[in-house]
């Protein structure tokens, strides 16, 4: 079956005025989703930028925060730090590790003391401030934020 013999058919025949009509509708509702999508992901990306901005300037006046409590071993101060640090309502989680990966602060004190062991899919960053992003286990995109302390022990 053809399209003029579905059209006789049913019995309705559109007009050139309103083929034009649709077609003109049909194009800015085209070109108003593409400009959507186009700005959605410009904005995206730039409050990205911005969140990335705001970790690393986070994580570095943490770590010069933590400093001196990471010299002089002074558990204590380090998760007061770490526990005022995580009042942010951005920040997922905190842990001060010395050079060796030991735990020297952690939400979980049961963890002081024992080797940190990376999330599953964060790579090992050596003595460079890194920024990831990783899927948690929950399905959660995270960007964590680590800064290293060049004169940490």
């Amino acid at each position: 079956m053809t399209w003029r013999k579905v059209v006789d058919a049913v019995g309705f025949r559109a007009s050139l005025r309103m083929k034009i009509g649709l077609l003109i509708t049909g194009l800015v509702a085209l070109s108003v989703l593409l400009l959507g999508g186009v700005l959605l992901y410009g904005e995206q990306r730039a409050l990205r930028r911005e969140m990335t901005k705001r970790g690393l300037a986070i994580a570095r006046n943490l770590g010069a925060s933590v400093r001196n409590a990471v010299l002089t071993r002074d558990e204590p101060t380090l998760n007061l730090l770490l526990a005022d640090s995580m009042r942010q309502p951005d920040i997922e989680y905190v842990v001060v590790t010395d050079r060796a990966g030991r735990v020297l602060a952690h939400p979980d004190v049961t963890r002081i003391g024992f080797p940190y062991v990376r999330p599953q899919g964060l790579a090992a960053t050596g003595d460079q401030t890194t920024i990831q992003t990783y899927t948690a286990p929950s399905g959660a995109s995270v960007t964590p934020n680590i800064f290293p302390s060049r004169n940490a022990p």
